[in-house]
């Protein structure tokens, strides 16, 4: 059994070696809508400019990149006032108030793109029983289950701040401090 190594992001030195996939809460934490409200933003985007300039290898796949598009256009929603919120999500997103939150994901979408490396979420070489037997308990929430499933499969080490990877038994750099004890 492989332990799970978690370190803190402030203060680790970042490498050309390194393979890093990010999580969705950390491009929520720099890119998202409550991107200079969050207590981590400054701590988030400074760790993500050392892990550029230091030429580490900054790794998306769909699932993550899917989960910060919709997480982000849900959030708007839900700010919207009662009187002027559209009963169902899918009639804001047809809405002319939804088009200018949607240039904005497109743009923080593109300036993520500009800077990862795409990979496939090796979903195909996934064990479904096994993830379906541990989700099933109710510990886990599937996608995070598949990121550590990736995360293992090809040696990333995980840019978070969900508490939930503490026994994923994967590499983890974050600035949770639960996560950190």
């Amino acid at each position: 059994m492989t332990i799970t190594v978690i370190r803190d992001i402030k203060n680790h030195r970042f490498t050309e070696r390194e393979s890093l996939l990010l999580d969705t809460n950390i491009l929520l934490s720099v890119y998202g809508p409550n991107a200079n409200k969050e207590s981590y933003t400054y701590i988030y985007s400074d760790a993500l400019a050392r892990m550029r300039s230091s030429k580490s290898t900054i790794f998306i796949d769909a699932l993550v990149l899917s989960e910060f598009i919709n997480r982000f256009a849900r959030w708007a929603f839900d700010q919207l006032p009662y009187e002027t919120k559209p009963s169902e999500f899918k009639a804001y997103r047809k809405c002319d108030e939804f088009k200018k939150v949607a240039q904005e994901i497109a743009d923080d979408t593109r300036r993520i793109i500009d800077y990862a490396t795409w990979c496939d979420s090796e979903f195909g070489s996934i064990d479904m029983n096994k993830l379906l037997r541990e989700y099933e308990i109710g510990d886990s929430d599937f996608n995070d289950q598949v990121i550590a499933h990736l995360c293992k499969k090809r040696g990333f080490t995980l840019v978070t701040h969900d508490g939930d990877f503490r026994s994923s038994e994967i590499d983890i750099l974050t600035a949770n401090r639960r996560l950190l004890k």
